[in-house]
């Protein structure tokens, strides 16, 4: 598995940005919970589009500030819900990552406020 953070990146990251790591990184965690909230409720509604809308720019942003684990599930998810869009898989078969994704997405977020 991943690690929920690679320390070198966001520290890299912070110097580069200096002053704005603050609001750039409260801002990724605003949208990364809203982006977890919206793939729950997808796999909810059995919407599969909306979880795959919701777990690209999840995947992105969660990698550009290191968080591997995250970025990582988030492919996953997005890779698994182009497959039921395509009718490869039942959404059900998703059901094992969506389980992770909030407990994942709380513990991301506690490593990157720790750099806050």
């Amino acid at each position: 598995m991943q690690p929920i953070i690679e320390d070198e990146e966001v520290s890299e990251l912070k110097a580069f940005v200096k002053h704005r790591f603050t609001e750039i990184a409260e801002t990724y965690l605003r949208c990364a919970a809203e982006y977890v909230a919206e793939i729950l409720e997808g796999y909810e509604k059995k919407d599969a589009v909306m979880i795959v809308d919701a777990a690209h720019p999840l995947k992105s942003s969660s990698g550009n500030l290191g968080l591997r684990a995250l970025s990582s599930l988030s492919q996953d998810l997005e890779e698994g819900g182009s497959q039921v869009v395509a009718g490869e898989q039942q959404i059900e078969e998703l059901e094992p990552m969506v389980t992770k994704l909030q407990a994942l997405y709380d513990e991301s977020a506690e490593a990157l406020k720790k750099y806050i």
